[in-house]
């Protein structure tokens, strides 16, 4: 089966959630012997056709990644995945590839939609944008076949809202060995990896973490500067080696998770299965994967709390043992991997028939 993954920044992954979504999942898939390409952007840097046994296909984008820049990106990356005559289209994405969804939709039997989260509910649109966003949403729900989320709060919704049946395929997370770096860290610290977004709640975390006073740092992988100013917080760049982020995970005394805008984040499994302590925000999100493998704050008091709680008390609750367990029994990419590919075969099925 020839399977091509559109509407990422393309791979190895330098950028964030879509992107190693369709990093890891192209590798599994050609573990089954299929023909998968990943659709990249022409100004990337790297000059290889192939990478772990998945095909790169370069497609013309301006070096700026804005909002023109990325439709066009998108529609010219479809229009080839269909005119190569791809078998199964994975569209990561519809808010930038709705032009060319509807362009499309007479190939709806060859075309999937990771509909991602709930992006018309991120803070940094204003009302217009997420109204014009809630409206393709609609349109792609209402125009595309088949479609997929990445957790069971997100398949209800379209279900009650739209009465569409969705696919609901989680996110992946690799079980490996911790890799010892000679890394000189001399205290305990608490650990952050998301990008800077206001929906992610990095400024709340470090105003928590300055309030509460402790004997400790605080570590944050991001994209950009945090303007909270403290010598206990330390900004580390973005990082995409595994076992870099592994060791810190493994080290950290908690992962805080503060995000707002559901689905099922790669950087909480991730972070489930390598950290002995998770601090989430709580949401129904988060309450279905973690259950009570987790504590949970609300506000910034409560996060403070916590902070405070886990230096001071020597009963610190540990929770890798049993999200670790999750991670292997539900999370695994291989799993992944084998739930696309009953979709994709599906697929496959309906198109003999139309």
């Amino acid at each position: 089966m020839k399977i091509s993954i559109v509407g990422t920044r393309g791979i190895p992954n330098n950028y964030g959630g879509f992107e190693q979504f369709a990093q890891y999942l192209s590798i599994e898939l050609t573990k089954y012997g299929h023909d998968v390409w990943v659709y990249t952007p022409s100004y990337r840097k790297e000059k290889i056709d192939k990478w772990k046994g998945v095909h790169l296909k370069k497609i013309f984008c301006p070096s700026i990644f804005n909002g023109f820049s990325q439709i066009l990106y998108d529609y010219l990356s479809l229009k080839n995945a269909l005119k190569e005559k791809s078998d199964v289209v994975l569209v990561c994405g519809y808010v930038s590839s709705y032009l060319a969804l509807l362009r499309y939709k007479k190939y709806k039997t060859k075309i999937v939609v990771h509909m991602d989260g709930w992006e018309w509910k991120r803070k940094k649109w204003n009302l217009f944008v997420r109204s014009m966003i809630r409206y393709t949403e609609k349109q792609v729900v209402k125009n595309m076949h088949f479609l997929v989320v990445d957790h069971p709060i997100l398949k209800k919704y379209y279900l009650e809202k739209y009465k569409k049946d969705v696919f609901e395929i989680a996110y992946g997370c690799h079980l490996n060995d911790i890799v010892f770096l000679n890394e000189n860290i001399d205290k305990p610290f608490f650990l952050v990896i998301a990008r800077n977004e206001k929906e992610n709640n990095i400024e709340l975390v470090c105003q928590s973490f300055i309030e509460s006073g402790i004997e400790a740092y605080l570590y944050i992988f991001t994209n950009k500067r945090v303007a909270c100013k403290s010598d206990k917080i330390r900004c580390l760049e973005n990082e995409y080696d595994e076992n870099v982020l592994n060791y810190y995970r493994n080290k950290a005394l908690a992962y805080i998770h503060a995000y707002t805008v559901g689905g099922t984040n790669p950087s909480l499994l991730e972070s489930m299965a390598y950290c002995n302590t998770i601090i989430a925000l709580d949401n129904d999100f988060h309450r279905f994967i973690l259950e009570e493998n987790a504590l949970y704050f609300k506000t910034k008091d409560e996060l403070t709390r916590l902070f405070r709680m886990l230096i001071f008390n020597k009963n610190v609750p540990l929770h890798r043992e049993a999200n670790r367990l999750k991670i292997q029994t539900n999370y695994q990419w291989s799993l992944v991997a084998e739930k696309y590919l009953e979709l994709f075969n599906k697929m496959k099925n309906e198109q003999n028939f139309v």
